[in-house]
């Protein structure tokens, strides 16, 4: 029966090529279309979907002239002060470039950032070596990503090895991190552990003042606490979103939302 249907339809083919040709070339484009639109859409709505704990990890934005993310030093660890019942606040400082020595090589970087200990916690990257417990502890350390142990190292473990950065910072890699998904908000391609720059901004991380530079600040809770804490913790962050700009505040929003929030601004 099926060796009938094909000989039918091939029949009609061959009588009709140029018809034919037409109709199968729209039905590929077609399907062709659907699925490069579902894998874009997919792709899209999976921004930072690779943390399980998305849901509960929101960022500080500041309300000013625009939602800016970056926001002053002194708001994480007074988040920590006003709010012990937070299980997690976590801030990192981007850069946009840096200069790498290896021995006698050097490497100009672009995209990487000073992380405090509590992020490796809050997000799930894949840990190919080292402890995201321990890896940004202490000062002087750095997480690499996959691509940029195997660019410094070749086959060589990473884990121990020493690389310099910007002629001023003697760094030792504590961890080896799988690629960070190009689909999430926060692109790095390497970590540097916050502590080593604790000093350069201690006077930043007291004082409420407008920043240059990208400050971005999470805090990973249940929706319990965020209950139990909002009225409070709406009301200190408007204080110091006032005391940044005048009649700005400050707001959280959900890691699933930012990417959305980005793309209408």
């Amino acid at each position: 029966m099926f060796k009938n249907y094909f000989k039918t339809a091939w029949r009609s083919v061959s009588r009709h090529k140029v018809y034919s040709v037409i109709n199968i070339c729209g039905l590929a484009l077609g399907i062709a279309s659907c699925m490069i639109i579902f894998l874009v859409v997919k792709y899209e709505l999976g921004y930072d979907g690779f943390n399980k704990k998305a849901d509960r990890i929101y960022r500080v934005t500041l309300n000013a002239i625009d939602f800016n993310p970056s926001v002053s030093m002194a708001i994480a660890p007074a988040m920590r002060n006003y709010f012990p019942e937070l299980e997690q606040v976590s801030q990192v400082w981007h850069q946009s470039d840096g200069l790498i020595t290896i021995n006698n090589k050097r490497y100009s970087e672009k995209g990487y950032m000073f992380a405090d200990e509590h992020f490796p916690k809050m997000f799930d990257y894949e840990w190919i070596s080292g402890n995201k417990n321990t890896a940004l502890s202490e000062p002087n350390t750095v997480v690499l990503t996959e691509t940029i142990a195997k660019k410094y190292f070749d086959s060589k473990d990473a884990m121990g090895q020493v690389i310099n950065l910007d002629n001023r910072f003697n760094l030792k890699v504590t961890g080896v991190i799988k690629d960070v998904p190009g689909n999430t908000h926060q692109p790095f391609i390497f970590m540097v552990s916050f502590a080593t720059v604790k000093e350069d901004v201690k006077g930043m991380m007291n004082e409420f003042m407008p920043l240059r530079v990208v400050i971005l600040t999470y805090l990973y809770l249940n929706i319990m606490t965020l209950i139990a804490c909002a009225k409070e913790c709406t009301l200190l962050l408007k204080q110091t979103g006032v005391r940044i700009l005048p009649k700005k505040q400050d707001y959280l929003y959900s890691l699933l939302k930012i990417f959305i929030l980005i793309s209408v601004i």
